[in-house]
C-alpha cells in the first residue's frame, strides 16, 4: 500500500457506492489527506498503513486530532462517514543514519535514501561478445566524502532538509522527479574529502 494522488470510487456496506481522493506530495512530504463523497451518512472502515519507519503518526479527521491503534503496521478507522469529511495523515519524518560495511552510512528520512549530488558521464561502450554494447556510467565530481562526526553523532541538527522544487500535481505532466536533477527535496550538511594514504 503505496501513498500517492488519485481518486477511488468504490462500493461498501452492502453496494452503496463512495469516492474517496488522495491528495498528497509524499514521500516528498508528510502529509496525506483523504477526502471522503457519499450521497448519504455511511458506515466503512478505512485502512491507513503506517510506516514501519515511523514513530509517531498523526491523525486528524475533520480537523481534530483523533487517538488510533495501529496493529502490524495498518489502523482501521471504522466510523460513519458523511460527505466532505477529510482524513488527514501525518507522518513525521526524521533524519536517520544505518550503519553498513566498512564505516559506510546511508542517509535516511522518512523512506527516502539521500545520495552525494554527483554530475555524471554516460557512454556507450561497444562490446563484441554475446552481451552486446552497454551504457557506462562515470562521476565527473570528487565522490569519496566523509560525514563530519557531528552530523554523525546528531543527524537531526547535523542535516537541513529543504524543498528544490514544486508540488507533485498528478493532473500535470511534469519532470521524472526520481532523477537527480529533478529530485524535489535535499539535504544539506557538511563532509570533507577522503584522500588515499600516501606511501611512506
Amino acid at each position: 500500500m503505496v501513498y500517492a494522488p488519485c481518486s477511488i470510487t468504490a462500493k461498501v456496506a452492502g453496494g452503496r457506492e463512495i469516492s474517496i481522493r488522495e491528495d498528497t506530495n509524499y514521500p516528498f512530504e508528510d502529509r496525506i489527506r483523504f477526502h471522503i463523497y457519499t450521497e448519504n451518512p455511511i458506515e466503512f472502515p478505512l485502512h491507513l498503513r503506517i510506516p514501519g519507519w515511523c514513530s509517531e503518526a498523526v491523525l486528524c479527521i475533520n480537523g481534530e486530532q483523533t487517538k488510533f491503534e495501529a496493529k502490524e503496521g495498518m489502523m482501521v478507522l471504522d466510523r460513519t462517514w458523511k460527505a466532505g469529511d477529510l482524513v488527514e495523515l501525518q507522518l513525521p519524518m526524521e533524519v536517520k543514519l544505518n550503519r553498513w560495511v566498512e564505516n559506510s552510512v546511508s542517509v535516511e528520512r522518512g523512506p527516502l535514501v539521500y545520495v552525494l549530488k554527483i554530475r555524471e558521464k554516460w557512454t556507450e561502450v561497444k562490446n563484441a561478445d554475446e552481451y552486446g554494447n552497454f551504457s557506462e556510467l562515470r562521476p565527473l565530481d570528487p565522490w569519496n566524502t566523509g560525514l563530519l562526526e557531528a552530523a554523525v553523532l546528531d543527524p537531526a541538527h547535523g542535516f537541513e532538509f529543504f524543498s528544490v522544487g514544486k508540488r507533485i500535481n498528478p493532473q500535470a505532466e511534469q519532470p521524472y522527479p526520481w532523477s537527480l536533477e529533478n529530485a524535489p527535496v535535499a539535504l544539506r550538511t557538511k563532509g570533507r574529502a577522503i584522500l588515499p594514504k600516501r606511501s611512506p
